[in-house]
């Protein structure tokens, strides 16, 4: 099934393939540990990994009762966190150091706890084709946070707001801004992470482009 899956990603040229059971398991405990978990180990029946405290931050966005301001809090602290994680090293499966990147960085695949206001990124069974460089794969990641936190906290402005001040790394959200203008029709593997029409990511694109003009950026 992985095979199959991978293929049907190579044709759709998304740049991201899914990782074999003992490849998934070698790479999921090593990002983890890379990014400073503890305590994840091999159990009798799978991967053994400590519980979170928090809650999936699209849980927490898509939330009525938490201010806006709450929700940009949320959001920047689990974009710097994955800030973080895209300048930290490890041995890549094939024998490369490079640094880490995410491959599926929804916001479905971040805990976020409120009362320590931290972010923990999860769930490392994806992997970026290392052809592509950093650049392109972090802007891939931000792509995949974007187009995941419009469906639970559709506003642009403070969207934009939060990947310029949070993640902070114009190179890497200017990339964002011109795939965001370039693409057209998503395909499947892009949909399910989120629906943004060619409207919407054109208005995301400028958004972007409007903060970074007035961060100095």
């Amino acid at each position: 099934m992985i095979a199959a899956g991978n293929a049907v990603l190579d044709d759709l040229d998304v740049g991201v393939r899914f990782l074999e059971d003992d490849a998934w398991r070698r790479w999921e405990q090593d990002a983890y540990r890379a990014l400073g978990v503890i305590g994840v180990r091999e159990g009798r029946t799978g991967l053994v990994i400590p519980a979170f405290a928090g809650v999936e931050l699209a849980e927490y966005l898509g939330r009525a009762d938490v201010s806006d301001d709450t929700k940009q809090r949320a959001a920047q602290t689990s974009l710097r966190s994955l800030r973080a994680a895209h300048l930290t090293k490890l041995v890549w499966p094939d024998g490369v150091v490079r640094t880490f990147s995410h491959g599926d960085a929804t916001v479905r695949n971040v805990i976020y706890d409120v009362i320590e206001n931290r972010a923990q990124w999860i769930d490392f069974e994806s992997l970026h084709d290392p052809k592509y460089d950093k650049i392109f794969r972090r802007a891939d990641d931000l792509r995949a946070w974007l187009v995941s936190a419009w469906e639970s906290w559709p506003d642009r402005d403070a969207l934009a707001d939060a990947i310029v001040n949070g993640y902070s790394d114009a190179p890497v959200i200017t990339a964002l801004a011109a795939e965001l203008d370039r693409r057209g029709d998503d395909n499947l593997y892009h949909l399910a992470q989120g629906r943004m029409n060619a409207r919407q990511r054109a208005e995301a694109a400028m958004a972007l482009r409007r903060r970074m003009e007035a961060a100095g950026g």
